[in-house]
């Protein structure tokens, strides 16, 4: 994990959009958030809970079906 001190400097830029409607930004995210997520469970627990969402309920069941 990064120290703050080691995160490099990003550069936003707004952009106008020729419509009123608002137009998302963060949407993108989500797919790799959730990845990295599953990868970071699967490394800690040596398993891979491959259904989401990852609730408790789905952990335990994988973990004792070991």
């Amino acid at each position: 994990m990064l120290r703050f001190s080691e995160v490099p400097e990003t550069e936003i830029e707004l952009v106008e959009a020729d419509t009123d409607v608002p137009l998302g930004v963060g949407e993108a995210t989500a797919g790799p958030t959730a990845a990295a997520i599953g990868n970071a469970v699967a490394r800690a627990l040596g398993v891979r809970i491959r259904d989401l969402p990852l609730t408790r309920e789905r952990i335990m069941t994988t973990l004792l079906a070991q």
